[in-house]
């Protein structure tokens, strides 16, 4: 949200290489015009990118049918490459009604994927689900196990812990039990940064720094990063669930630019 757009097509050109075919990469490509958001869309098509994932635009509030030709527009600059609507009201102030998403995919076909972060969410993934949509959870994974109840096939949770939420959705099925255990452990973290999305990139980019993924853990402008009391209360968490503790000294590196 915060990159430039010189900054967002070298990302992902990089990230397009690094992969080199392996998974597909997705790459978020919304506007608050829907010719931006085409533009975009067809740029990181170009660029490698095997599906897009585009929020509604927020601007000002749109009608349900400019949502619809908004989606539609985009689809069709995506020339068949999946396209996954953001559904997170609580961050764009805009709603998606399930009728006005199965109407986007019976003019758009490719778009038939959404990222629900509209807790509660789980009738809302059954009802997608019964329109034929794929279903991808969100949210942080705060409500992982019960998004998975509910039929999700992925979860975008940020970067930092995927190897641990890797571990508890690989483990879903064959020991439930171990899973439930070892979600449990992550909770209070992942409801901690939950807490709101300024501390969400703050903590998120404190964890990869603190594993040598990223160097610095600047938050851009407008934005928070974590306050004293804030890492305190994430080291004794860290703590708790027994990962390896940060020295106290490490977090406050990072600053308001």
């Amino acid at each position: 949200v915060k990159l430039t757009d010189e900054e967002r097509i070298a990302s992902l050109l990089q990230v397009v290489d690094t992969v080199n075919g392996r998974v597909p990469v997705i790459a978020g490509s919304e506007s608050n015009s829907a010719v931006s958001a085409a533009m975009r869309t067809r740029e990181y098509v170009k660029a490698g990118a095997g599906a897009v994932m585009v929020m509604p635009p927020s601007f000002t509030r749109p009608r349900p049918s400019e949502i619809v030709d908004y989606y539609q527009f985009i689809g069709a600059a995506a020339s068949g490459v999946q396209v996954i609507v953001q559904d997170a009201p609580a961050w764009t102030g805009v709603d998606l009604p399930v009728a006005v998403l199965n109407e986007v995919k019976k003019l758009a076909p490719n778009v038939n994927a959404v990222k629900v972060e509209n807790p509660p969410s789980h009738q809302k993934f059954l009802d997608l689900k019964g329109c034929g949509f794929e279903l991808i959870g969100g949210y942080g994974a705060l409500h992982l196990m019960e998004d998975i109840d509910a039929g999700i096939s992925s979860v975008m949770c940020g970067p930092a812990f995927i190897d641990k939420i890797g571990v508890i959705w690989d483990l879903r099925e064959s020991d439930s039990e171990t899973s439930w255990m070892k979600f449990e452990k992550l909770l209070p973290i992942l409801a901690f940064q939950m807490s709101s999305l300024d501390t969400f990139i703050a903590a998120q980019k404190q964890f990869l720094y603190d594993n040598g993924v990223i160097s610095s853990t600047v938050v851009r402008s407008p934005g928070r990063a974590l306050s004293g009391h804030q890492m305190t209360w994430l080291n004794s968490l860290m703590r708790r669930a027994s990962r390896p503790e940060v020295p106290q000294a490490d977090y406050g590196r990072g600053h308001i630019e």
